[in-house]
């Protein structure tokens, strides 16, 4: 039985989604689903032209598992550098020093990535596998068939960073709003550092990604508090030797600026409840913050993984078992794991008292000091924010209850990314929490350059 299945959107996120696919193919589903077809569709009207942010490791491990694909041809052919980290410049309670926290990464230029992998036609995935540019103008699904351009399909997964395919109000807002607007500029110097920069600016905060050639900025903000044109008087603030929509006149250099808007958005599911033909992924199922560290490229990885579990899954009660536990797991992070750490970041605010920053520093406080985050040193609903680590509940106690809750799967610490206890660290002591100082280390990892200051080198 052969199924048709596409995958919308050349985005990263759609990358892993196809590999996945392939994956399953060739080991779970080589008996009944061995000739399933897939197609992935670019369409560039439904992405970006750019990437908001760096793209992390589970996307080349992923990639490289099913194809000739190396970190040296992405540096080679798609101007990629190495991330090593990210540097946080002005945020926070301290006022000394900007803040590392560790994490890997690649950025690329996205419209070389994709412009090869079109020319390839996706011959390199093995057989039954295409990648084809075309524009979607029609899209609907009955109870047998989904139709693209009046092509039919068995199924198809939405991986659009722009409006999604279908059902655009089958969503829900954040807890929490972020950011929905971002400015992006494009500099023609080399990036001179090997990290992802977090600035904070005045209205928002900027994103500095280094790429062989060139340099990417993109300015997040919320657009209901500053206008473009203030966004952009900051950003020449930031910038001084660069002029913007200029001519170039005595030494300066004139770079353009993009600007795009959208809606904070969750998904109210990943495998449409009444549909099953019809899923998603990416940006399509999550649009919060998209340049946000360690939030995309696994999270991704582990809803495009159950998704393939449920195409390859031949039992029909067992498919009905797996999609309501991937929604309830789909849930649960979206409440423990995803707002609760970009809320601890953004929750000490900045060096700058603007309406932005005070506004997500209250709501920040306010979403993690909720009663839903429980707390294994004190009753659950008291405010432990900022006691984390107390004279009562130690650093001890809490690499106890970090071992438990890795051993066990269950939820003891308050927020499931402090799973990883070393990122709950490098917040919290550059954020300057106010028990950072009951947390040991073998000395500051802190970048040389004064606090708000960008700079580049970090030894």
């Amino acid at each position: 039985m052969t199924r048709k299945i596409a995958v919308v959107g050349a985005t990263p996120e759609a990358f892993i989604q196809l590999s996945l696919l392939v994956m399953n193919r060739r080991y779970d589903g080589k008996e009944k689903f061995g000739d399933d077809e897939f197609t992935l569709i670019h369409d560039p009207d439904k992405v970006y032209p750019y990437m908001l942010s760096g793209i992390g490791v589970a996307f080349q491990e992923v990639l490289e598992r099913e194809i000739f694909f190396t970190k040296r041809w992405l540096d080679k052919y798609c101007d990629g550098v190495d991330s090593c980290g990210y540097k946080y410049v002005g945020w926070g309670n301290r006022r000394d020093k900007n803040f590392m926290v560790s994490g890997c990464s690649n950025t690329f230029d996205i419209e070389k990535f994709r412009q090869h992998f079109l020319e390839d036609g996706g011959k390199i995935f093995g057989k039954n596998v295409s990648i084809i540019q075309q524009k979607i103008d029609s899209f609907s699904v009955t109870d047998d068939k989904c139709l693209i351009n009046n092509n039919e399909y068995d199924y198809v997964i939405d991986c659009t960073e722009k409006n999604p395919l279908g059902w655009e109000m089958d969503y829900m807002q954040p807890s929490v709003t972020f950011t929905n607007s971002a400015i992006m500029i494009e500099i023609p110097e080399k990036g001179n550092w090997n990290y992802t920069i977090e600035y904070a600016a005045k209205y928002g905060h900027i994103v500095g990604l280094p790429l062989r050639d060139s340099q990417r900025w993109i300015y997040l903000y919320d657009n209901n508090i500053a206008h473009e044109l203030d966004v952009v008087e900051d950003f020449k603030e930031v910038f001084p030797n660069f002029k913007f929509d200029e001519t170039v006149n005595g030494g300066q250099r004139t770079f353009f600026y993009e600007e795009h808007s959208w809606i904070p958005k969750i998904s109210n599911y990943v495998i449409h409840p009444d549909n099953k033909r019809y899923m998603r992924n990416g940006a399509a199922l999550i649009n919060i913050e998209p340049a946000s560290p360690g939030t995309s490229a696994e999270s991704t990885y582990f809803v495009a993984e159950q998704i393939c579990r449920y195409l390859y899954n031949d039992n029909a009660r067992d498919r009905e078992v797996h999609d309501h536990m991937l929604q309830l797991n789909y849930g649960s992070y979206i409440i423990q794991t995803l707002q609760s750490f970009l809320c601890f970041t953004y929750q000490y605010g900045s060096r700058h008292d603007t309406e932005f920053w005070n506004r997500l520093k209250e709501q920040a406080t306010e979403y993690l000091n909720s009663p839903v985050f429980a707390h294994p040193g004190v009753f659950a609903g008291n405010k432990f924010l900022d006691k984390i680590i107390s004279d009562s509940f130690t650093e001890e106690d809490f690499r106890i209850a970090h071992h438990a809750q890795n051993a066990s799967g269950e939820l003891i610490l308050p927020y499931s990314w402090m799973n990883n206890a070393n990122m709950f660290y490098e917040y919290s002591i550059g954020l300057g929490a106010p028990y950072a100082h009951l947390l040991s280390t073998l000395g500051e990892t802190d970048p040389p350059e004064p606090f708000g200051t960008i700079g580049y080198d970090c030894i």
